[in-house]
């Protein structure tokens, strides 16, 4: 089993960037308290020319990593399967009485 599961796209692009190899890892910060760092590494690739930072291995694990091309540019795109956290907001404002 891959780490990650590369699109046919995202393999394209990688193959089209050569060396040096596209490294993947992550730094704290962001939304989800992490943000992906994309760069370029000498490193011996995990998988096809990307090289996946050991520690980022854990975070990503089963997700799928695409190329995008929208309006606004290209960039490699990784999206998780992991379950949204449903939040129910209940107001208990019409329970308090004075």
């Amino acid at each position: 089993m891959s780490i990650v599961n590369l699109t046919e796209s995202a393999k394209d692009y990688l193959k089209s960037v050569g060396k040096p190899n596209v490294s993947l890892s992550i730094n704290s910060g962001g939304c989800s308290g992490f943000t992906y760092l994309w760069d370029t590494t000498e490193k011996e690739p995990t998988l096809e020319n990307l090289w996946i930072d050991p520690i980022a291995e854990m975070y990503i694990l089963g997700c799928t990593i695409d190329y995008v091309t929208e309006l606004g540019g290209s960039f490699l795109k990784v999206s998780t399967q992991m379950l949204q956290p449903v939040v129910v907001v209940v107001s208990l404002s019409q329970y308090n009485q004075i």
